[in-house]
């Protein structure tokens, strides 16, 4: 008994010179892997920093998206382009300035691929028009609420958002209109 013993420690000794792995339970290590983030596998879109440049289009303006994430729960934008709806007074040529601010107060779906989330906001814009040699000039004040769907493996997002609020119209006269809301679709590509 006592020569097997002493042949199997030979065994051993010599497997662990040659390199071989060595089957014995006290180099077994059981200690349970760390979870792995989703999100490190992929793209963190509310991540503070983060910048999105898109396109928007919708029933108030459609032209180029802007978005800054200040916060995991706030983003900060600006739209520039082209009204797609009629202007105060039918102006013709018609262009849109707004910033928007949104809180993202959670998600409302979250899978493996895919997280839709909701928003709500406001927007203050200018709006300039020009019919001939009259001026037309408005700012208005729109709510905003929405659904945000991103996806975790690309840096990509879908948001869909009406937008209710009011327009002063300054020139060519004083007014003020109720806006019906823009129903808008915007697509974002994300970098850090």
């Amino acid at each position: 008994m006592g020569a097997l013993a002493v042949f199997a420690a030979l065994a051993m000794a010599s497997s662990a010179v040659a390199g071989e792995p060595v089957d014995s339970p006290v180099h077994e290590d059981t200690t349970p892997l760390p979870a792995v983030d989703r999100r490190l596998l992929g793209f963190d879109l509310r991540a503070p920093g983060t910048v999105g440049v898109g396109a928007v289009v919708g029933t108030w303006v459609t032209g180029l998206d802007l978005r800054y994430v200040m916060h995991p729960r706030h983003t900060i934008g600006a739209t520039l382009g082209a009204h797609t709806s009629p202007f105060p007074y039918g102006a013709a040529t018609q262009a849109v300035f707004a910033v928007e601010w949104t809180v993202h107060p959670g998600i409302a779906l979250s899978r493996r691929r895919v997280e839709l989330g909701w928003f709500l906001g406001a927007t203050p814009s200018a709006e300039l028009g020009r019919d001939g040699t009259r001026l037309a000039l408005a700012f208005g004040v729109r709510a905003v609420a929405g659904l945000d769907l991103r996806w975790t493996r690309v840096p990509i997002d879908l948001q869909l958002a009406y937008r209710p609020g009011l327009v002063f119209e300054l020139r060519p006269a004083l007014g003020l209109s109720y806006a019906y809301g823009d129903i808008g679709l915007a697509a974002h590509v994300h970098f850090r």
